[in-house]
């Protein structure tokens, strides 16, 4: 009988029994009836055979499959290709024998491969934090229902990818659509390689046509309105409602926009006095990796960053400090109680949680830790009058786009802007005189020169001409045009130049 997966899915042609050999193994297979259809016989593929030999560089093992009948020709197999391994004369198959016993690897085995070898757009390693959630999707959600087919089995099988898809519970809700979204990606970048990938010389591919040929929906992405930006008093009234060792942390996001991961990893010797003002260094960031916390790089290299904190928050980071014994410059600020060992960030989202039903505030029912995040931005710019590059600098952006969702007007801000709009209606019905609002000249600008000619002028510069500025000529031709104009800007420059504008602007 066909085994029934734990989320109601039917696995096809799960194996009937493995028999273990001390070289190689052979699994047998078997349909629905319990028939067996195919024997399959493997081997590792070894760190010398890899080095010998490229084409198996993203291989784990050496696959053929043999007809119900041929148990004893896949035992032999085996023996031929344990002997000429043992004498040096072992080569890997070509052409279209290669195909056919490539094909002979469980979809579990090459996905599994993929993950660990898979590389980002810019050719680096995907990190252990992605690879790991790429394995739970696989063993959640592809294994159950494609993970003991063969490669060649799944070859065109358009069924099978089906059968997938409606394995997938949504609910009424939508919820689930977000979860089958990302192994949809995640099984389309799988197949795409191995229907487009050449495995040998020849161009031969493992697969020869996708069997996946249809799209799934994103899920409803969360709209602006959809964020919860907290007010200055809500973010201390948290503070105050969450367990105490992670006050700090609460007002750390709330001020300056930390993620809870770069909080987590922060220690003693991030926080560095410099002249009158106190500066913190992030540096790191708490990730889980395999089900463990462990302290690892930021998110990405515009993420380390540099920033100095207001006094009132160097107050409670000394408090902190004091009540907590974090005395030594590699202590973390926030650890576990009995072992001092690195905080899961789960544990820091549920105290949370904690403080917000405690606390008993309706507008904030549907907000999650990272809208502190979200929230440190937006006051900075309603409270600070920031720049967007100052904004960009603390939240550790390099992309205008990025920093524009962490910065959202809050509903106070939108009533003071429309009270500030009533009164200038007020004044042009009685026939007040009007604020002058005539244009700054910045940077000693010629008066005969309009912003808007200079707006212009700076969008359609020739690409040589702005190729030939330094990221501080580019930054002050930003200065001088509108911020809407600036990804326009921004886009017709190089990437090395663009981080070093981006830079520039940072440090005005």
């Amino acid at each position: 009988m066909a085994e029934t997966t734990r989320r109601g899915a039917k696995a096809v042609g799960r194996p009937k029994k493995v028999n273990r050999r001390s070289f190689g193994k052979i699994i047998e297979r078997e349909n629905s009836r319990g028939e067996v259809v195919a024997y399959i016989a493997s081997f590792p593929v070894t760190n010398d055979m890899r080095a010998a030999f490229r084409e198996l560089e993203d291989q784990t093992r050496i696959y053929k499959s043999f007809r119900p009948g041929f148990k004893h020709e896949a035992d032999a197999w085996l023996n031929e290709n344990r002997t000429a391994l043992l004498l040096g004369s072992w080569k890997p198959p070509h052409g279209e024998e290669a195909r056919r016993e490539r094909s002979a690897m469980t979809f579990h085995d090459y996905a599994s491969a993929f993950i660990e070898n898979h590389r980002k757009k810019n050719n680096k390693p995907i990190g252990e934090t992605t690879k790991d959630k790429y394995r739970q999707y696989l063993a959640d959600w592809l294994d159950p229902v494609l993970g003991d087919m063969t490669m060649g089995e799944l070859d065109g099988n358009t069924k099978a990818v089906q059968r997938w898809y409606e394995s997938h519970h949504i609910g009424k809700n939508h919820e689930g659509e977000s979860m089958r979204h990302h192994v949809y990606v995640l099984l389309k970048m799988i197949l795409e390689e191995a229907s487009g990938k050449p495995v040998d010389d020849e161009g031969n591919t493992l697969i020869q046509h996708n069997p996946l040929t249809f799209r799934v929906p994103k899920p409803k992405v969360l709209r602006a309105a959809d964020y919860v930006v907290a007010t200055r008093e809500q973010v201390l009234a948290l503070a105050d409602a969450i367990a105490p060792r992670f006050r700090l942390a609460v007002l750390i996001a709330g001020t300056i926009g930390a993620r809870e991961g770069e909080i987590l990893a922060l220690r003693l010797k991030d926080f560095e006095r410099v002249g009158e003002r106190t500066v913190i260094h992030i540096r790191h960031s708490v990730k889980v990796e395999q089900g463990v916390p462990v302290i690892g790089t930021t998110k990405t290299e515009s993420s380390e960053r540099d920033w100095t904190l207001p006094e009132a928050l160097v107050e409670q980071v000394t408090e902190h400090c004091a009540t907590y014994g974090v005395r030594k410059p590699n202590d973390l600020l926030f650890s576990t109680v009995k072992k001092r060992g690195v905080v899961r960030p789960q544990n820091l989202r549920n105290a949370f949680q904690n403080a917000k039903k405690k606390l008993g505030d309706e507008t904030l029912a549907k907000m999650v830790f990272h809208d502190l995040r979200r929230t440190a931005g937006t006051l900075l710019l309603e409270e600070g009058g920031a720049t967007t590059p100052q904004a960009m600098a603390m939240l550790g952006h390099n992309t205008l786009g990025a920093a524009q969702v962490y910065q959202r007007h809050s509903k106070q801000s939108e009533i003071r802007l429309a009270q500030k709009i009533n009164e200038s209606m007020e004044r042009a019905r009685h026939g007040a005189p009007q604020a002058d609002h005539k244009p700054k000249v910045q940077n000693k600008v010629s008066e005969t020169t309009k912003p808007a000619d200079m707006s212009a002028s700076a969008t359609t510069e020739p690409p040589t001409a702005l190729a030939d500025m330094s990221g501080a000529q580019l930054a002050e031709r930003l200065l001088l045009m509108p911020e809407e104009l600036w990804p326009a800007m921004l886009d017709a420059i190089p990437e090395e130049q663009r981080e070093a504008t981006l830079l520039a602007l940072a440090g005005r």
